[in-house]
């Protein structure tokens, strides 16, 4: 016997996996270990006739012989398959997008892809084989990549997630019943405990990076903790944001995170608690163990894993040039076509940061035929200004608040340098801009 199946609490890209699996292995048997995610639930029902999965206990689990285990490679979130898993006489076929885990799964074929969903390796090998899909499955994949990508807006997103949409879109996918599917309703319960996370969460910083960790305890489980995490990362400005939901009728607690930067790769943190996950959003369960002995010992790990964020020192440029008060507006203009610039720091006779000129202001002197008048007429003296130990995050919030595209970089009071757009545009598209 063969089966195919995932994680304990399935999502979109579990479920998606999973029918796309079957139509590469369609001997196998789909196989649910433990429930589905609200919003697949409302999914299944309605095309419950289409997609079945068969729960574990319906499986003489004595006779597997193969295992196609689709988004996920760690043992702990398939517990009650472990000893199955572990057993020599039963291949092993893993596809998933997460990183491997340290003690991962063994397996005798093992297809791990840096993609934003396993569903879209499925899709890949689909679409290899020539395998056709019904508007009906092609739609089931798409949910299943657009949940686990944000509609293809989280970071790990790529170029593959977005052909495979455009090849599942091309089988006929229906966006409407996308967009109905994916749609998200609080229940009151995930009201209830992000009102108490709010509430309770406390904030501190670790290599400049801001960080948050909310704790409860609840009374029973609640549907989609994922969710709740997320809306609180969303209202609060954190780099990382890290839930700790302590199940009293289990004696488990959950523990979510959700990364909104680089700096922090909560993947490699909740390995460290038995979990796993991507570097922006992970997870991990733990039996047992107080809250305050687990905040205490990820405030510990964050320590040792937290990466500083990008500065303005980093990247501005220095020594920057600067004029002097007294410099005609014909002299500014040629330096700046010379040099290929925008704007200039203005110093006084004391070296002293007291205004900036940008083409801007040029043209203006050039309207009003002033050319050969001091810069200091034109100059903008309301300056804003930064310092070299800010984040990049910092200066780039200052352009946008205050629609400038350059600030000046003051230290102990000195000029030591500029920080342009283009400067921040570099670092964000990670290219040259033109």
């Amino acid at each position: 016997m063969e089966i195919i199946t995932t994680h304990t609490k399935i999502d979109f890209d579990g479920m998606a996996s999973m029918i796309a699996a079957h139509k590469l292995y369609p001997d196998a048997i789909p196989v649910r270990l433990r429930s589905f995610q609200p919003n697949v639930k409302k999914f299944l029902s309605l095309h419950r006739d289409i997609f079945r999965f068969q729960p574990i206990q319906r499986i003489p689990v004595d006779r597997i012989h193969r295992i196609i285990l689709v988004d996920t490679s760690t043992l702990s979130i398939v517990e009650n398959l472990a000893p199955i898993l572990t057993k020599r006489d039963v291949d092993v076929i893993i596809y998933d997008h997460h990183p491997r885990p340290e003690h991962a799964i063994q397996a005798n074929e093992a297809i791990i892809r840096n993609v934003g969903a396993t569903t879209t390796i499925l899709v890949q090998l689909l679409k290899e084989k020539n395998i056709p899909l019904t508007p009906i499955e092609a739609t089931a994949m798409a949910l299943g990549i657009y949940a686990d990508t944000g509609n293809l807006t989280y970071n790990r997103t790529t170029a593959e997630d977005v052909e495979a949409v455009a090849y599942l879109f091309r089988q006929g996918a229906d966006v409407t019943a996308i967009r109905r599917f994916l749609k998200v309703i609080f229940t009151q319960d995930q009201k209830r405990i992000l009102y108490r996370l709010i509430r309770s969460a406390v904030k501190f910083s670790v290599n400049n990076n801001k960080i948050m960790i909310g704790a409860v305890e609840i009374e029973h489980y609640i549907d989609d903790l994922t969710l709740v995490t997320q809306r609180l990362a969303d209202i609060e400005e954190a780099d990382a944001v890290f839930c700790f939901y302590y199940d009293q009728q289990r004696d488990i607690v959950y523990i979510i995170a959700k990364s909104q930067t680089d700096n922090i790769d909560v993947g490699k943190l909740m390995t460290g608690f038995g979990g796993g996950g991507h570097a922006r959003a992970a997870s991990a369960q733990i039996p047992k163990g107080t809250l305050t002995a687990l905040k205490a010992r990820l405030y510990q790990q964050l320590k040792k894993v937290t990466v500083s964020p990008l500065t303005v020192g980093e990247i501005m440029t220095s020594p920057v040039s600067r004029i002097s008060i007294d410099t005609p507006i014909s002299e500014v203009e040629n330096f700046m076509e010379k040099n290929q610039i925008h704007g200039l720091p203005i110093t006084n006779d004391q070296g002293e940061l007291v205004g900036i000129i940008s083409k801007t202001d040029v043209e203006k002197a050039r309207v009003n035929q002033l050319m050969h008048a001091p810069v200091k007429g034109f100059m903008t003296k309301q300056i804003k200004t930064i310092s070299p130990q800010d984040t990049l995050d910092k200066a780039e919030a200052l352009m946008i608040m205050h629609n400038i595209g350059r600030l000046p970089v003051l230290d102990a009071g000195q000029l030591v340098g500029i920080i342009t757009r283009t400067d921040v545009l570099k670092h964000l598209y990670n290219k040259t801009t033109g």
